[in-house]
């Protein structure tokens, strides 16, 4: 985490403030995620995505499509597709008959910020 200071001051018409210090925070780059390992399962026609790396409570993860559109986990039970709840390192899908890209984020629950898109192919 970096912190800097600037010092900023308020003009409007022939009025000028004070300085005033202000300061940002700049956070650490949160890393993608890197060991994603692809199962399928032909008997029940699905396949899972599983993100591997060291599980931190701190973050979650995030499935998007190539359109960057989030996609829900598919329940087998209901035969819908469902919103995920906590870390959601895991997603369970239709099994498709083409091949296909799926992208994974890793979130900052606190501050909510993201790491870069990590494609998976399979």
């Amino acid at each position: 985490m970096e912190l800097n200071v600037y010092l900023v001051r308020g003009i409007w018409d022939d009025r000028v403030s004070e300085k005033t210090k202000v300061y940002i925070k700049t956070l650490d780059k949160i890393d993608e995620p890197r060991n994603i390992q692809v199962k399928i399962d032909k008997k029940k026609n699905t396949e899972q995505l599983t993100v591997k790396d060291k599980v931190d409570a701190r973050y979650s993860y995030i499935w998007m499509n190539e359109e960057g559109n989030p996609i829900y986990e598919w329940d087998e039970f209901n035969g819908e597709y469902v919103r995920p709840t906590g870390v959601n390192n895991v997603l369970k899908m239709k099994l498709t008959t083409s091949s296909g890209k799926i992208y994974v984020q890793k979130i900052d629950k606190e501050t909510t910020c993201k790491s870069e898109k990590r494609i998976v192919t399979f």
